[in-house]
């Protein structure tokens, strides 16, 4: 799964199209981690698409990622991977 931004609607950077509420992707990653085994990328590379695996990316660095979606992984032990330029 692929994100781009976790900021809320009244945020200046919130988009409709590529934002997601962090109530809503806090709910994605539960209804993940009930249904996949959440890996890293190496790790689903390594799979090969054996078993029901999913990992977590993010486009950007952007900071509403680091304020928003990190803690809440991390709190959960669950791999991400944060692409930024």
């Amino acid at each position: 799964m692929v994100y781009h931004d976790i900021s809320t609607a009244q945020s200046n950077w919130h988009s409709e199209h590529y934002s997601t509420e962090p109530q809503l992707f806090k709910e994605h990653i539960r209804f993940f981690q009930k249904n996949f085994s959440i890996v890293s990328l190496d790790e689903l590379a390594n799979v090969k698409g054996r078993g029901n695996h999913l990992a977590i990316a993010f486009d950007d660095g952007f900071k509403s990622i680091k304020d928003s979606a990190v803690p809440f992984l991390q709190a959960n032990n669950i791999p991400f991977t944060v692409f930024s330029e």
